[in-house]
């Protein structure tokens, strides 16, 4: 069995963010965000920070980030010690579920495809309610059926039906947690065509170029079961969205 986080590492080399997300979305949603200058953002599932690395950029934001990866944290701190001065930037390698922050402590707080870290969607939603100030932000990035997946998809990548909802349920589960939904940006075939093409292009170039990796046969029949299952289902099964939603 390959290691899941030498796998990911691997697979996400050069990509900004570890889900179908694009440039222009990201910026669609940040430019709604109303951020002020000092404010404290909190990432669960951060892997390497980028968005919160340019969040404190841009706002002078004081940034806290939590994941499990060590490989990931390290590139985080490097990249915020070379862009930020690493001084606003607070990365902790622990288990999101063994997190926790006094109420109301942060302006925003943001998790993309790393829901699983605290026990899914709702509870994500729920623990952010709880941490961010009224009047403050909550940004999920969450993956939705955009049809009934097919048995023979679900058991290509080990997945389950229950683990996702419908776009539309996303969106009242929000309101249903007490939160005020604002705007969802949907990705595109393209943004997930770019998404899951570079991801299996880096995966394959890594076997040809380390043959004598022992990893390497396993990350073969990985990369290419998964790649097979989404050029035959899951490109017109699985969908993705950033949710923006307030704190009332």
């Amino acid at each position: 069995m390959v290691n899941r986080e030498k796998f990911s590492r691997i697979a996400h080399e050069g990509i900004a963010f570890a889900a179908p997300v694009s440039e222009a979305k990201l910026a669609d949603v940040e430019a709604l965000l109303a951020l002020r200058p000092g404010g404290a953002v909190l990432d669960i599932g951060c892997g390497r920070a980028e968005w919160l690395i340019r969040l404190v950029e841009r706002y002078a934001a004081r940034g806290t980030g939590v994941d499990l990866s060590p490989g990931a944290l390290s590139e985080a701190r490097a990249a915020a010690a070379e862009r930020t001065g690493g001084g606003s930037l607070d990365l902790r390698e622990q288990d999101a579920r063994a997190f926790d922050a006094a109420p109301a402590s942060f302006d925003l707080a943001l998790c993309v495809g790393s829901t699983h870290a605290l026990g899914g969607y709702r509870a994500t939603l729920r623990a952010f309610g709880r941490w961010v100030k009224p009047g403050g932000h909550v940004v999920v990035g969450e993956g939705f059926w955009q049809r009934e997946p097919d048995p023979a998809y679900l058991e290509c990548f080990g997945g389950r039906r229950e683990e996702l909802a419908t776009h539309a349920d996303n969106v009242a589960a929000a309101l249903e947690e007490g939160l005020v939904p604002l705007y969802a940006a949907v990705s595109s075939p393209d943004d997930w065509d770019r998404y899951e093409g570079r991801y299996a292009r880096n995966v394959e170039l890594y076997t040809l170029a380390h043959p004598d990796d022992p990893d390497v046969p396993a990350m073969r029949d990985r990369i290419r079961r998964w790649r097979d299952g989404y050029v035959r289902w899951g490109r017109e099964t699985m969908g993705f969205a950033l949710y923006l939603h307030r704190v009332p």
